[in-house]
C-alpha cells in the first residue's frame, strides 16, 4: 500500500504581516518620541489671546501682558528702511527678504509685518513713490568720477 500523501497547506505569507508590524512599532516609537519631546522642550511664551488688535485683546478680557509681545513695536530705523525699501520694491515678501539679508544680525521683519506696514502708510509710500520716480538722477562733479577699461586691448597710440 501506498502511504497517503499529507494534505499540502498553502505557505503562510509573514511579510504583510512583518510589514504592519513595523509600521506599528513606527508610530508607537512616534508617539513616544513626540510625548518625550513635549515634556522635555514645552511650548513657552503662547498667548491665549488671539485678537487682531491690542484694543481687541483688551476688550476680550485677556491680561495685556499676554499679548503685549505681539504688539512690541520695531524701532525707527527699522520702520524708515522699510519705507525706503518699499519705495523701490514692490513685493512684501522682496521688502522682507532684502532687509533680512542687510541687517539680519540687528534685526528682522516678517512678511505679515511688512505687509501692514505698508497698508498703514500707503499714503506716504503713494508719495515716496512719486517722488523717486520723478527725481532727476544726482550732479556728478566735472572730472571727480574715474572709470576703469576692462576690455584688456591696448592702446596703439600709446
Amino acid at each position: 500500500m501506498k502511504p497517503i500523501p499529507a494534505p499540502v497547506s498553502a505557505p503562510v505569507s509573514t511579510h504583510r504581516a512583518g510589514r504592519r508590524w513595523l509600521a506599528v512599532l513606527r508610530l508607537c516609537i512616534g508617539w513616544l518620541l513626540a510625548a518625550l519631546l513635549r515634556w522635555r522642550w514645552p511650548r513657552r511664551g503662547f498667548a491665549p489671546c488671539r485678537a487682531r488688535t491690542q484694543a481687541a485683546c483688551v476688550q476680550a478680557g485677556a491680561a495685556l501682558a499676554d499679548c503685549a509681545r505681539h504688539w512690541r513695536k520695531k524701532p525707527r530705523w527699522v520702520e524708515q528702511q522699510v519705507l525706503y525699501l518699499a519705495t523701490h520694491l514692490k513685493s512684501c515678501r522682496v521688502i522682507a527678504d532684502t532687509f533680512n539679508k542687510i541687517h539680519g544680525k540687528r534685526a528682522t521683519v516678517s512678511k505679515t509685518w511688512v505687509h501692514e506696514f505698508c497698508r498703514r502708510r500707503a499714503a506716504v509710500l503713494v508719495l515716496l513713490r512719486r517722488g523717486a520716480r520723478g527725481k532727476p538722477p544726482a550732479a556728478v562733479p566735472v572730472r571727480s568720477a574715474w572709470s576703469l577699461d576692462l576690455s584688456l586691448l591696448q592702446c596703439t597710440g600709446g
